[in-house]
């Protein structure tokens, strides 16, 4: 007999709302770039270009996870 693993609801919904926080802080910075840059006395296109590479670095990272640990085949189940 095959065991088929599901995810409960409660699950599903943590990791629902623990997605959305960890995406929502990478867009938070947009808003207030310009109040970083003055703090800090540095450039907004520095702050613009720092906000861009936490981008790129998140999805670098889901890149990497989905296709070196089959998330996308788990995904599709």
């Amino acid at each position: 007999m095959e065991e088929k693993n599901t995810l409960s609801p409660k699950t599903v919904l943590m990791m629902a709302f623990t997605t959305g926080v960890v995406v929502a802080n990478l867009n938070f910075i947009q808003p207030i770039e310009g109040l970083i840059a003055n703090d800090f006395n540095i450039s907004k296109a520095s702050v613009g270009v720092l906000a861009m590479l936490t981008q790129l670095g998140y999805a670098f990272g889901l890149l990497c996870s989905s296709s070196r640990w089959g998330i996308s085949s788990i995904a599709t189940s």
